[in-house]
């Protein structure tokens, strides 16, 4: 069986970055506390946590005197609270992610309602929406029931909501509303997790199946997993133990690919484990 893996898979720029940025701080002995898992990935929060830096889900929680805002941003007023009490922010949030909430504040203060596209409780969407001060409202369907509007609709997206599944969203929000309201279409798509899906849809059709590595709270590794499974056959798993021997049956070409805060370590165990299965299948016939 021949394994072939995605152009593109694993880490992206902005969880280097985010990673980076705890390791500099836990080098310096400094000892931190986490709002929320720094990124999606039980591996990565596991092994920083090892080494210092501590993840809470509340602001209560905090005994450190440094807080790190994760990877997927944090609501507006978390800053302010931290600032009240004195505490250090280390802000980790992806520059796209930001972007997006430059543009939720920017599109507020015109006057425009702003409509994202994305899942209501992500972390990512409503740390967005607090930029909205309140008027903002986000769904995965366009058959929504609107807040009052007064200049007109903005449609921003989730980071990682595939660029496709946003423009039908935005055909279908500008068809019902176009008529009764200005409507602003702003894409914040992240363009690399757009390039990721498409390199997974052709590597769907490369393959007889994909493997798909990445937690199933990471939103683009669950996106990279039904995008595949929509051109051919897509396991999702989050550990190489979870490998079914049963899934290489009849399986020439093995497509590998990965959510964007998967590490490289655990994508070549899973190639290896794939590898020593193969080799036992051999021996057995």
């Amino acid at each position: 069986m021949e394994i072939e893996r995605a152009k593109v898979l694993g880490f992206c720029c902005g969880v280097r970055r985010t990673i980076k940025m705890i390791e500099t701080a836990l080098s310096a002995d400094q000892p931190l506390a986490t709002l929320g898992a720094i990124v999606h990935n039980t591996t990565v929060v596991n092994e920083l946590a090892a080494r210092g830096a501590r993840p809470v889900s509340d602001l209560a929680e905090v005994t450190e005197r440094v807080v790190a805002i994760t990877a997927h941003g944090a609501p507006r007023q978390i800053f302010s609270q931290i600032k009240a009490r004195g505490l250090q922010i280390i802000n980790t949030t992806c520059p796209i992610v930001h972007k997006a909430q430059q543009r939720a504040a920017e599109l507020t203060a015109a006057g425009f309602t702003v409509v994202i596209c994305g899942e209501e409780n992500h972390p990512e969407v409503k740390g967005i929406l607090s930029w909205t001060d309140g008027t903002g409202i986000a769904s995965l369907s366009a058959d929504l029931k609107l807040p009052p509007v007064d200049r007109g609709i903005a449609l921003i997206a989730q980071t990682t909501i595939k660029e496709e599944f946003f423009a039908d969203f935005a055909c279908q929000l500008a068809s019902r509303y176009n008529k009764t309201y200005k409507i602003k279409i702003i894409n914040t798509t992240c363009p690399e997790a757009s390039y990721r899906y498409s390199e997974a849809e052709e590597l769907a059709k490369r393959t007889d199946a994909i493997i798909v590595i990445g937690n199933r709270n990471s939103a683009n590794t669950c996106n990279l997993t039904k995008i595949a499974g929509g051109k051919g056959i897509a396991y999702h798993i989050e550990q190489a133990s979870e490998i079914d021997p049963s899934w290489l049956k009849g399986v020439k070409r093995m497509g590998i690919t990965a959510g964007t805060s998967t590490p490289d370590g655990l994508i070549n165990e899973v190639i290896k484990t794939l590898q020593r299965l193969v080799n036992l299948q051999s021996a057995v016939y």
